[in-house]
This record gives C-alpha cells, sequence and structure tokens, in this order.
C-alpha cells in the first residue's frame, strides 16, 4: 500500500526569535539547535534582529526541541511538536542573563554563592578545593563565578524545558512533563572564558520558595541540562 503522510518526511522552516529576557532586545550570536530524539538535526546562529532560521526533513509526528545557548546566559529550550503540517511556523525564546557571584576559596573548600550579600538562607555551591584543577599560568584570583537561582514560575521559564521519557501502564514509551522547583545555572569561567570542569561530589544549597510544601531534608530528585542531547 502506499505510504501515508505520517511517513513522509516534508522540508521545513521554522523562524526562531531570541531575546534578553531582561531588557527583551533581540540576541545577536546565540547558538540554536534543534533535536530529535536527542540528536541534533539543525545548528544556526542568531542575527542582529534576533532571528534565525532552521530547515530541516520533518515527519509528522516526530517529538523536536529546539534550544538556544549563548555565552554569559541561561541556555533554554522549547518543545516543538505541531499537530498539522506547517505552512509557516515561528517561536520566540528569552535568554536569562547570568548573574556574577561571590566566589570563595579556603584551604580545603570551594564556595560560590550568591553576590547579595545579606540575604538568609542565599544559594550557595560547596565543592573540595582538589576537585577542581586549574589551567596552566591560571590562579584562582583569574576566576569568575556565575550563578542564578530561579524558584518562581515567571524565572524558571527561562530555563531548559524539563521533560523525561517513562513507560505507562501498557508497557509503551510516554513523555512526561515535569515542573521544576527550583533552577540552577553555575558556571566557574578562566580569564579566557573557559567553563572549568569540577572533578567531584559537589553541594547545592537552595532556599525553597515560599508556597513550597517541601521541608528541609526532603528528598527530590535533579536533572542535568546536557546541550550536546538537547535535555
Amino acid at each position: 500500500c502506499a505510504p501515508t503522510g505520517l511517513y513522509v518526511f516534508t522540508e521545513v522552516t521554522l523562524k526562531v526569535h531570541l531575546s534578553d529576557a531582561s531588557t527583551q532586545q533581540p540576541l545577536l550570536g546565540a547558538t540554536i539547535q534543534l533535536f530529535a530524539n536527542h540528536t541534533s538535526v539543525a545548528t544556526e546562529t542568531s542575527s542582529a534582529d534576533g532571528n534565525t532560521y532552521l530547515r530541516f526533513p520533518f515527519r509528522l509526528g516526530t517529538p523536536l526541541v529546539v534550544t538556544a545557548t549563548r555565552q554569559g546566559y541561561v541556555p533554554n529550550s522549547v518543545p516543538w511538536t505541531p499537530s498539522k503540517l506547517p505552512v509557516f511556523s515561528s517561536i520566540s525564546l528569552d535568554l536569562l542573563p547570568e548573574r556574577a557571584a561571590t566566589l570563595m576559596v579556603y584551604e580545603d573548600v570551594v564556595e560560590i554563592k550568591s553576590s547579595l550579600q545579606g540575604l538568609r538562607g542565599q544559594p550557595s555551591i560547596h565543592f573540595l578545593r582538589r576537585a577542581l584543577s586549574l589551567p596552566a599560568d591560571t590562579s584562582f584570583a583569574n576566576l569568575t563565578a556565575l550563578l542564578t537561582v530561579a524558584s518562581s514560575p515567571s524565572r524558571i521559564q527561562h530555563f531548559p524545558h524539563l521533560q523525561i521519557l517513562g513507560s505507562n501502564s501498557t508497557g509503551t514509551e510516554k513523555k512526561f512533563e515535569l515542573t521544576p522547583v527550583a533552577a540552577i545555572s553555575v558556571h566557574l569561567l578562566a580569564s579566557d572564558g573557559a567553563e572549568l570542569q569540577v572533578n567531584g561530589p559537589i553541594t547545592f544549597s537552595v532556599p525553597l520558595p515560599v508556597d513550597s510544601s517541601l521541608k528541609e531534608n526532603d528528598h527530590i530528585p535533579a536533572w542535568r541540562f546536557d546541550p550536546r542531547l538537547g535535555k
């Protein structure tokens, strides 16, 4: 029998507009990627007006994720799964600027915390000093710490979309939308802007939202966004 439209790939163009979440100004130089089944199928860079156009083969029913990254901003992503084959489609993504943080280096521990001093219960990050290997000709004085935390829905929406795969009662695979209680973006940068990796456990301390039903010492799962997979 002849193939139905569900199994035919069609060339589709998706317009993506990038803006700064604080100023609403268009963002130049952001990297936009389109992922299908955690594999990148298209990559472009936003122009001065914040726009970019992704052209790719699309099969109706294929779940896609659009991600946007730019140095100095929190990555963001959004699912794109039209119910009909679109003649034209466009989406907008706002990127939240990263916040400068306070870096404290002790004899045994490194601490990164919010630069807003005097706040009670401010978010902080701890890890062992030996877990960090500095590049040659680099000292702790050359490092820059960034820490951006969101616990309200209006700010969490500027972090990557949270979605997982699981099995339902029939054993078939299904996507589940998750609602995070908090989101964290933390980076430790060398003087050339390169990200440093921590080879060891990292402790995150985040204040609970005022309206949260969670209590201290409750156990909740944590997910890490991987820009290489778009999830």
